[in-house]
């Protein structure tokens, strides 16, 4: 390969794989195992909407911000119903009987939105966590990707709700170069107030 061509391809060949994988929080409060043999981790509770990312280092440094709503709905869904996920403060999660996931998202104690995630068509289970597959591909008109994602939800030790997103990428560069990219995330919402008056479905 001439010498021009190798610098110039030296970048993108550094960018085809890329890492990012960060530790659990050692200043997080450890992830409940969930109790053994039960179908699902038990989530129900009221979390506030605005939590914690754990982005970088395992330090407060490297934390940014997401919201809850946004990390278990299809913000384009609640969009094309008029519903932002950050008008909420709060986001309340019930078990039905069926094992399916009712989520409630509350704005000063009001409810503004309330859908049931079917088991086995939106999420899965282990005693430990619930697994939301956020798997897609596409392409663009520099790029073609295929992402394999999900996120795994529990219960910290303090009653907040954890989610740890994992995601692992392939695709073609402008449909020449191959990448690959991995990420692990996690994030952190605290409890919230459990509302009064905001009756359940289930």
């Amino acid at each position: 390969m001439p010498e021009v061509i190798r610098y110039l391809m030296a970048p993108l060949l550094l960018a085809a794989a890329a890492c990012q994988a960060v530790d659990y929080p050692s200043f997080w409060p450890p992830v409940s195992d969930g109790k053994p043999g039960a179908a699902c981790p038990d989530l129900d509770g009221a979390y506030k909407n605005t939590g914690d990312l754990m982005l970088g280092e395992n330090d407060s440094k490297s934390m940014s911000s997401s919201h809850l709503g946004m990390e278990l709905l299809s913000f384009g869904k609640l969009m094309s119903e008029g519903i932002d996920p950050k008008w909420a403060d709060q986001v309340v999660l019930q078990m039905t009987r069926r094992s399916d996931l009712e989520v409630s998202l509350l704005e000063k104690g009001k409810l503004i939105y309330r859908t049931v995630l079917k088991k086995g068509e939106s999420f899965s289970c282990t005693p430990k966590y619930l697994r939301m597959d956020l798997s897609s591909s596409g392409s663009s008109h520099i790029r073609v990707a295929t992402r394999f994602a999900h996120n795994e939800i529990g219960k910290a030790s303090d009653g907040s709700l954890i989610i740890r997103y994992e995601a692992k990428e392939y695709g073609l560069f402008a449909f020449l170069l191959p990448y690959r990219e991995s990420r692990l995330w996690w994030y952190r919402f605290e409890p919230a107030p459990a509302p009064t008056d905001i009756p359940s479905s289930r």
